[in-house]
């Protein structure tokens, strides 16, 4: 298990990794080389984001995230300065905006504190559905900003657009995850609003939508997609969007201590497909 503090400064890293195959699979998208050292800056972004919204977590984490509520937050800040420092040093190297960094750092820390104007209140966390739309209306456009000098504006669209209905729909799978945890603080998700199958078959007609219309649009030469990206993340979005949204609580108790299967299949995705075209791409070269 590990102390707490350990806990929760290893409990991103993983979400970081992908996070750097997001980037990657965004250059694929555009049919742009991807560029590794951008990649990896993009990864310490993602690390610094969801390390900070981790250290200062709500009620509903005591529930949901009890291996990491009691972790030290000032030794975690230090790595999210160490890993925003950094970040920001690689996108100066690569001769890009260097504060686009603190856009998605910015945005995480008034999702996870709130923001208050005299006597209004805004908390994304209590929200439903605006927590995932502005956490994937985040990453979507943070990826543009690393990516903006290589794309063309309808490449740009294609890459925000697909991009950001992915992350959307893995955000609402990690609600239904978290479901008791925040029903019993009160924080209203599209699971614990509608319920586990319903906000399944949701997920399934925006999988659907998603990628059918990128079928639709690349049959009519409207945009170019890679055709094994396209595929393969149609599949795999419809397979772990109908595993994780069976029934209340089966799912949960089919987990318990396999956590690691939801990890793998919904932020391994990026990794996944990257991996599967490499695959491809091999086993069609010639010998």
């Amino acid at each position: 298990m590990g102390s707490p503090t350990l806990n929760l400064l290893k409990s991103s890293v993983f979400l970081s990794f992908s996070g750097a195959f997001t980037l990657y699979t965004a250059s694929l998208v555009a049919f742009v080389e991807p560029r590794l050292l951008l990649c990896a800056g993009f990864s310490f972004v993602v690390y610094s984001v969801y390390t900070f919204d981790r250290s200062f977590g709500g009620a509903e984490d005591v529930v949901n995230r009890k291996d990491i509520v009691e972790g030290r937050w000032e030794v975690a800040l230090l790595f999210v300065i160490f890993s925003l420092v950094v970040s920001i040093l690689i996108l100066f190297h690569e001769a890009l905006f260097p504060l686009g960094a603190l856009f998605p750092f910015l945005v995480g820390f008034l999702y996870s504190k709130g923001l208050n104007f005299g006597g209004v209140s805004l908390n994304l966390k209590g929200s439903m559905g605006g927590k995932n739309f502005v956490v994937a209306l985040t990453w979507a456009g943070s990826v543009l900003a690393f990516l903006y000098y290589w794309v063309s504006f309808k490449e740009g669209m294609v890459i925000f657009f697909f991009i950001f209905m992915k992350l959307f729909i893995n955000t609402v799978i990690y609600d239904c995850r978290d479901v008791v945890g925040d029903r019993a603080t009160g924080v209203l998700t599209f699971p614990v609003v509608f319920g586990m199958r319903k906000t399944g078959r949701i997920l399934q007609v925006l999988n659907l939508c998603l990628h059918g219309s990128l079928v639709v649009l690349v049959n009519l030469s409207v945009v170019k997609f890679p055709l094994v990206v396209l595929v393969f993340s149609g599949v795999i979005g419809f397979f772990y969007i109908w595993l994780f949204t069976r029934g209340e609580g089966s799912v949960s108790r089919s987990l318990e201590g396999n956590e690691w299967i939801r990890d793998v299949l919904v932020d391994g995705e990026w990794i996944l497909i990257v991996g599967f075209r490499e695959v491809i791409q091999f086993s069609c070269s010639p010998s």
